[in-house]
């Protein structure tokens, strides 16, 4: 995936920090650091649609090219849950999502989870400014 991480599991940082309001970011590296997992932030052309459910997924595939000109592609896979019917989608645009409150509804009408778009929603209008996040597993060592 191209979007920045953030923060690993033992709080530190990586050089491409992109930052947030700085109480959402202590919060999701202390969640981080419960889940033992990276906190991705979408890039300017980017979406974050988290599916719950096979329906959801449907629902995505059935609209994410009703986008037109907007959608150029999208990468799915599993989410880090590893439960059924739950993937996590980052859709890329063809131009720079507007502010937090474009992205929140276009990955709400992708059928991203509405309770998570409902709480990104929330966040955006107490003035967070990257309010959409991915939790990711850490990287494996081999």
């Amino acid at each position: 995936m191209e979007s920045e991480k953030v923060a690993d599991a033992s709080g530190g940082d990586y050089p491409d920090i992109v930052p947030t309001n700085e109480g959402v970011a202590k919060r999701h590296t202390a969640a981080c650091a419960e889940r033992g997992c990276l906190v991705v932030l979408p890039l300017e052309k980017e979406l974050f649609v988290d599916i719950d459910t096979f329906q959801a997924l449907g629902y995505f595939h059935a609209n994410v090219r009703r986008l037109g000109d907007l959608y150029e592609s999208h990468t799915l896979r599993p989410s880090p849950s590893r439960k059924d019917g739950r993937f996590h989608i980052v859709v890329q645009l063809s131009r720079p999502v507007r502010d937090a409150f474009e992205r929140i509804m276009l990955q709400a009408l992708l059928g991203s989870d509405l309770s998570r778009e409902i709480l990104s929603w929330r966040e955006a209008t107490a003035g967070v400014v990257t309010p959409t996040v991915f939790f990711e597993k850490l990287p494996t060592a081999k």
